[in-house]
């Protein structure tokens, strides 16, 4: 059976890649999750992974091409077995053939998980909360008890802002 390999999506922005270098030729057997080609993204160059286990049948992108995400660049025989070699060659009718027949497309895992959108409703008119009386900083309220003096009471009279520090 044969898996077509396409232009992934290696960044959350790529539109297009460019084949930098195929580190395997046609007739290779590929392990799933082998390095098989090298691609430019708009960010980095990255080594892609085979996603089947098979031969390589045949190279639909040259190196230094830049084709757009999806666009397919290999074909693997996924029938084939380690230590089998490509012996026939797809005829033009062959070939035909498979760029007549649907591309089979398969997704890829999203990197992030979906979030939930949160809806958060804001009163028009919000109401000035007021801090009780006495607010002071851990530090004001030491060095108020050191020296016996009431904050309540003077942020009461306005002689303390509330909340009071150490400085006031």
């Amino acid at each position: 059976m044969e898996y077509k390999m396409t232009m992934p999506q290696l960044t959350d922005t790529m539109e297009e890649g460019k084949i930098v270098r195929w580190l395997k030729k046609e007739g290779d057997y590929v392990k799933k999750n082998e390095p098989i080609v090298e691609i430019e993204s708009d960010k980095a160059v990255i080594e892609v992974p085979s996603m089947r286990e098979g031969i390589l049948k045949k190279i639909l992108a040259e190196e230094g091409e830049e084709l757009p995400v999806g666009a397919p660049i290999a074909i693997i025989e996924t029938e084939a077995r380690a230590g089998e070699t490509e012996e026939k060659q797809p005829s033009e009718t062959e070939e035909k053939e498979i760029s007549q027949q649907p591309e089979i497309k398969e997704e890829q895992p999203q990197l992030q998980p979906e979030k939930e959108e949160i809806k958060i409703e804001i009163p028009e008119e919000i109401p000035a909360q007021k801090l009780p009386a006495g607010t002071a900083s851990p530090a004001a309220r030491q060095l108020a008890a050191r020296y016996g003096i009431d904050i309540q009471k003077l942020q009461e009279e306005g002689k303390l802002p509330v909340p009071a520090h150490e400085k006031d």
